[in-house]
């Protein structure tokens, strides 16, 4: 008992102990129960979430993330070109990198097989237009 005569408070979770339903590191964020926190309610609670804030109804994993099956950083979600190779920079929307805007990827412009010696058409390059 404390001071007032009350159970303490041993996890520091804001809760007497006796009221606590289950124990969780000392200093997380707890409701009236005493149970952690899920602010996004993705079902992953916030001391255990890698991303939190996930927008309702949007599946997450174990660590409370999205899926991102190119693993480019863009959850699929919201990613607007979803096969987007290994290792390609991407922008806000999953898309490669087309840092002039001429309409072909950096990543494409760097393959041997569009490089400008092999022009053959409108725009420059075989592919022009393309993502």
């Amino acid at each position: 008992m404390d001071k007032d005569g009350c159970p303490p408070d041993s996890d520091k979770d804001g809760v007497r102990t006796i009221w606590t339903v289950s124990r969780y590191p000392s200093g997380v964020a707890v409701d009236r129960e005493g149970c952690p926190l899920d602010s996004d309610k993705d079902g992953v609670r916030d001391y255990l979430d890698k991303c939190p804030g996930t927008p309702p109804g949007v599946p997450v994993d174990k660590d409370g993330c999205p899926p991102d099956s190119d693993k480019d950083g863009v959850p699929d979600s919201r990613d607007k070109c979803p096969d987007t190779p290994p290792g390609v920079a991407v922008d806000k929307d999953g898309c490669p990198l087309d840092s002039d805007q001429d309409g072909v990827s950096d990543y494409r412009r760097q393959m041997p097989q569009y490089t400008y010696r092999h022009c053959c058409g409108p725009g420059g390059l075989p592919d022009a237009g393309k993502k």
